[in-house]
């Protein structure tokens, strides 16, 4: 299997193209978004991978609820806004019919930082 590259991340995320933004570390597959959002560069945060003890793990595709309720351990809760606010870190959760897709975490002033997948860690 190839390694991924750099045109990998853009042919994911196409919007990035013309955004402005940084990648801030090499490709890996050792850990994911969700496990970017408490800093864990050690775990990849799926069911069948790695999944915490206490926190109520997804049955089947509608695994939303079981991911918000994974970002409630570390502290998070649900607002209504993606408005930056001094002293408060928010998190985006991206979902389709109540399935995670995806999370990035926003970074002081605003901006956001992910990690996509096995691919890079980037900020815009």
């Amino acid at each position: 299997m190839n390694q991924p590259d750099v045109a990998d991340l853009y042919a994911q995320y196409p919007s990035l193209l013309a955004s402005t933004h940084q990648i801030t570390s090499e490709d890996n597959d050792v850990y994911n978004c969700a496990a970017w959002v408490p800093g864990d560069l050690r775990h990849w945060y799926e069911p069948g991978f790695y999944w915490p003890p206490g926190v109520p793990e997804p049955d089947g595709d509608e695994d939303i609820e079981c991911y918000i309720a994974l970002f409630e351990t570390w502290g998070y809760e649900l607002c209504d806004n993606p408005r930056y606010e001094a002293g408060y870190l928010k998190i985006a959760i991206y979902e389709r019919d109540g399935q995670f897709g995806h999370v990035a975490k926003q970074i002081r002033g605003g901006g956001w930082s992910s990690k996509g997948g096995v691919l890079h860690d980037l900020g815009v």
